[in-house]
Protein backbone atom coordinates (compact mmCIF):
# COMPACT_ATOMS: atom_id res chain seq x y z
CA UNK A 1 0.00 0.00 0.00
CA UNK A 2 1.32 3.43 -0.91
CA UNK A 3 0.06 6.43 1.04
CA UNK A 4 0.76 10.15 0.75
CA UNK A 5 1.91 11.89 3.90
CA UNK A 6 1.78 8.60 5.81
CA UNK A 7 2.35 10.25 9.20
CA UNK A 8 -0.92 12.19 8.80
CA UNK A 9 -2.84 9.31 7.22
CA UNK A 10 -1.95 6.92 10.06
CA UNK A 11 -3.68 9.19 12.59
CA UNK A 12 -6.95 9.34 10.64
CA UNK A 13 -7.08 5.81 9.27
CA UNK A 14 -9.18 3.21 11.06
CA UNK A 15 -6.43 0.59 10.83
CA UNK A 16 -2.74 0.30 11.54
CA UNK A 17 -0.79 0.96 8.33
CA UNK A 18 2.27 -0.79 9.73
CA UNK A 19 0.25 -4.02 10.11
CA UNK A 20 -0.95 -3.75 6.50
CA UNK A 21 2.62 -3.29 5.26
CA UNK A 22 3.77 -6.31 7.28
CA UNK A 23 1.02 -8.53 5.85
CA UNK A 24 1.77 -7.33 2.30
CA UNK A 25 5.47 -8.08 2.84
CA UNK A 26 4.60 -11.61 4.03
CA UNK A 27 2.60 -12.20 0.84
CA UNK A 28 5.48 -10.89 -1.27
CA UNK A 29 7.85 -13.20 0.65
CA UNK A 30 5.90 -16.16 -0.77
CA UNK A 31 7.53 -15.25 -4.09
CA UNK A 32 5.09 -12.72 -5.49
CA UNK A 33 6.18 -9.60 -7.37
CA UNK A 34 4.27 -6.30 -7.54
CA UNK A 35 4.20 -5.95 -11.34
CA UNK A 36 3.17 -2.29 -11.18
CA UNK A 37 6.42 -1.40 -9.40
CA UNK A 38 8.38 -3.22 -12.12
CA UNK A 39 7.18 -0.59 -14.58
CA UNK A 40 6.54 2.48 -12.44
CA UNK A 41 8.85 3.51 -9.66
CA UNK A 42 7.63 7.12 -9.24
CA UNK A 43 5.76 8.02 -6.06
CA UNK A 44 2.26 9.47 -6.18
CA UNK A 45 0.62 6.64 -8.17
CA UNK A 46 -2.70 5.74 -6.53
CA UNK A 47 -5.75 3.55 -7.21
CA UNK A 48 -8.09 4.96 -4.55
CA UNK A 49 -9.20 8.50 -3.72
CA UNK A 50 -11.60 9.14 -0.86
CA UNK A 51 -14.65 11.31 -1.59
CA UNK A 52 -14.36 13.30 1.64
CA UNK A 53 -11.35 15.53 0.80
CA UNK A 54 -12.31 18.22 -1.72
CA UNK A 55 -10.81 17.54 -5.17
CA UNK A 56 -8.83 14.55 -3.86
CA UNK A 57 -8.18 13.21 -7.38
CA UNK A 58 -7.07 16.58 -8.78
CA UNK A 59 -4.85 17.11 -5.72
CA UNK A 60 -3.67 13.47 -5.98
CA UNK A 61 -4.49 12.70 -2.36
CA UNK A 62 -4.92 8.97 -2.76
CA UNK A 63 -3.83 5.56 -1.62
CA UNK A 64 -2.58 2.67 -3.69
CA UNK A 65 -4.80 -0.08 -2.34
CA UNK A 66 -5.08 -2.26 -5.46
CA UNK A 67 -2.24 -4.46 -6.64
CA UNK A 68 -1.51 -7.08 -9.27
CA UNK A 69 0.88 -9.66 -7.88
CA UNK A 70 2.53 -12.34 -9.98
CA UNK A 71 5.00 -15.12 -9.46
CA UNK A 72 8.51 -14.26 -10.64
CA UNK A 73 8.26 -16.28 -13.90
CA UNK A 74 4.93 -14.60 -14.73
CA UNK A 75 6.22 -11.15 -13.73
CA UNK A 76 9.05 -11.58 -16.25
CA UNK A 77 6.37 -11.77 -18.97
CA UNK A 78 4.74 -8.51 -17.86
CA UNK A 79 5.33 -5.89 -20.56
CA UNK A 80 3.45 -3.00 -18.94
CA UNK A 81 1.37 -2.14 -15.91
CA UNK A 82 -0.48 1.11 -15.34
CA UNK A 83 -3.23 2.75 -13.36
CA UNK A 84 -6.18 3.79 -15.51
CA UNK A 85 -7.46 7.02 -13.93
CA UNK A 86 -10.07 7.66 -16.65
CA UNK A 87 -12.93 5.72 -14.95
CA UNK A 88 -12.33 7.64 -11.70
CA UNK A 89 -12.82 10.95 -13.54
CA UNK A 90 -16.27 10.00 -14.88
CA UNK A 91 -19.49 11.26 -13.25
CA UNK A 92 -20.46 9.20 -10.18
CA UNK A 93 -17.38 6.94 -10.26
CA UNK A 94 -16.16 4.32 -7.85
CA UNK A 95 -13.59 5.49 -5.33
CA UNK A 96 -11.20 2.90 -6.84
CA UNK A 97 -9.81 2.87 -10.36
CA UNK A 98 -8.41 -0.15 -12.25
CA UNK A 99 -4.80 -1.17 -12.32
CA UNK A 100 -4.04 -2.97 -15.59
CA UNK A 101 -1.20 -5.35 -16.44
CA UNK A 102 -0.19 -6.52 -19.89
CA UNK A 103 1.66 -9.78 -20.43
CA UNK A 104 3.44 -11.20 -23.46
CA UNK A 105 2.04 -14.69 -23.50
CA UNK A 106 2.29 -16.73 -26.63
CA UNK A 107 -0.35 -19.35 -27.39
CA UNK A 108 1.09 -22.67 -26.32
CA UNK A 109 0.27 -26.01 -24.78
CA UNK A 110 -0.54 -26.33 -21.10
CA UNK A 111 0.86 -28.97 -18.75
CA UNK A 112 -2.17 -31.16 -19.47
CA UNK A 113 -1.88 -30.89 -23.25
CA UNK A 114 -4.71 -28.43 -23.90
CA UNK A 115 -4.35 -25.41 -26.16
CA UNK A 116 -4.17 -22.33 -23.99
CA UNK A 117 -5.86 -19.15 -25.18
CA UNK A 118 -4.31 -16.38 -23.08
CA UNK A 119 -5.92 -13.11 -22.03
CA UNK A 120 -3.43 -10.32 -22.68
CA UNK A 121 -4.87 -7.41 -20.69
CA UNK A 122 -5.51 -8.18 -17.06
CA UNK A 123 -6.91 -5.92 -14.38
CA UNK A 124 -7.09 -6.46 -10.65
CA UNK A 125 -10.72 -7.49 -11.19
CA UNK A 126 -10.10 -10.09 -13.93
CA UNK A 127 -7.05 -12.26 -13.50
CA UNK A 128 -7.29 -15.72 -15.04
CA UNK A 129 -6.36 -17.96 -17.96
CA UNK A 130 -9.04 -19.74 -19.95
CA UNK A 131 -8.23 -23.14 -21.40
CA UNK A 132 -11.14 -24.86 -23.18
CA UNK A 133 -13.68 -24.34 -20.36
CA UNK A 134 -11.17 -25.17 -17.63
CA UNK A 135 -9.20 -22.92 -15.34
CA UNK A 136 -5.50 -23.67 -14.98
Amino acid sequence: MTLPKAEITVRIASFNVTDVHEVLKKVMDWGFVDVFRLHCKEPGQYTFWDYRPINAVKRNLGWRLDHIMATKPLAEKCTDCFIDKAPRLLPRPSDHTPIVAEFDWRIGVSRIGQIVNPIYNLSSRTVFLAAKNRFL
